[in-house]
């Protein structure tokens, strides 16, 4: 059955608005009776996680809706309904603490390949810009883009900056970018347009992990400074 992309769905549900995002996709948006938006969502995901229901393949949140993937095989109508319900159930359920993550970063200029374009910009000096980094918590609003790339939030307004004209062909795993009012961590060496401010030698994502990835939706992140010597023997420990 072919649904309208976008969609509304009507359905009795108090905390969300149901819209289709695709034939088998579900998107649910809070409505403006939901509190904080962020934490609504990392609680609606973690419940759905703990508490699945049949014919649900996945659960992910985005920067401002919940994404439920429906098995292909699964009536969505019935199942829609039942989210509903268990949606509504959990609207005033309190948020699990996110978890914290200090992320050791390297600022100096062999790893930061835009920091100077960054710094004539906004006008600041790189000491300046590093400070104003290492000062914010930031918050990791979801994952995407490649396995175990962070979306954050927090990026002071006076960074912000648009992406490159040109992307570059390869970004060196562990960099630390800026776009718009987002910072993100590249988990691997990949093709990307982000301002490159600094590289973690963090690990961010790894198969023989569990969970495979170093931070999860909810979460916050504290960059903190390190030398390029320091960089240096953290990866060598870490190779």
């Amino acid at each position: 059955m072919h649904m309208s992309h976008d969609a509304l769905i009507p359905v009795d549900c108090t905390a969300a608005q149901f819209s289709w995002a695709s034939d088998r996709v579900v998107r649910m948006t809070p409505t403006q009776a939901s509190r904080d938006l962020r934490k609504q969502l990392h609680t609606w995901q973690a419940q759905l996680h703990a508490q699945p229901l049949v014919g649900v393949i996945d659960v992910t949140t985005g920067s401002s809706a919940l994404t439920v993937v429906i098995d292909p095989v699964q009536d969505p109508h019935p199942l829609v309904a039942q989210l509903a319900h268990a949606i509504d159930s959990m609207y005033d359920v309190v948020a699990a603490a996110p978890g914290s993550v200090t992320l050791p970063v390297c600022f100096e200029a062999e790893y930061a390949l835009d920091i100077d374009a960054v710094a004539a910009h906004t006008k600041q000096s790189r000491d300046a810009i590093v400070d104003a980094i290492a000062s914010t918590t930031f918050h990791v609003d979801f994952l995407g883009f490649a396995p175990g790339f962070p979306y954050l939030s927090g990026l002071p307004d006076a960074l912000g900056m648009s992406r490159l004209d040109t992307p570059r062909v390869t970004v060196p795993k562990g960099s630390v970018g800026i776009a718009g009012h987002r910072a993100g961590v590249y988990p691997c060496a990949m093709p990307g347009g982000w301002r490159i401010i600094g590289r973690t030698p963090q690990k961010l994502f790894a198969t023989d992990s569990i969970p495979p990835t170093l931070f999860d939706a909810g979460d916050k992140v504290i960059f903190e400074p390190i030398t390029a010597e320091q960089f240096r023997a953290m990866s060598e420990h870490d190779a």
